[in-house]
């Protein structure tokens, strides 16, 4: 079972949505079968209510583009390559992975694309998983407006 099932209940009930653990658990065979068709689901329907009224209530979580000293905040984005590549990504190769070709991540599943950013740019070699025969290739991200997200 899906470890967030609980949470993802509770979250929509705060909201006056009812979902139960039963339809997660279809709406999870659902999201395996179509993983870019969740929000043409009832539950996914739902749980994409939950979050549009979580954002409306102004609970989100607001990552500034500036800091406190007024700087721009930036982020990092890692990706692996065989340290005997003479490869140089592009910009394009470090956004976001094509539809297709990425691997089974914290948030995704394998396929689905998700661009995962760090705010500490140590942290990168170590959630990419780099082999010992790869190197790190580390591009920066700055932000140009306040980003809004939610932790559930």
């Amino acid at each position: 079972m899906f470890l967030f099932f609980f949470q993802f209940v509770s979250f929509a009930q705060k909201y006056d949505i009812e979902i139960s653990v039963e339809e997660l658990k279809e709406f999870e065979l659902f999201l395996i079968e179509h993983p870019l068709l969740g929000t043409k689901n009832l539950i996914g329907e739902k749980l994409f209510e939950a979050i549009r009224r979580h954002k409306e209530s102004g609970e989100g979580s607001i990552l500034h583009r500036f800091d406190d000293l007024g700087n721009r905040k930036i982020l990092f984005r890692g990706r692996n390559k065989k340290s005997d590549s003479a490869t140089i990504f592009t910009n394009a190769e470090m956004w976001v992975p094509q539809s297709g070709y990425s691997s089974h991540g914290r948030y995704n599943a394998i396929g689905v694309p998700v661009l995962y950013l760090a705010d500490d740019r140590i942290a990168i070699p170590f959630e990419i998983h780099t082999a010992y025969d790869e190197d790190v290739v580390i591009v920066r991200f700055q932000l140009e407006r306040d980003l809004t997200f939610f932790d559930i």
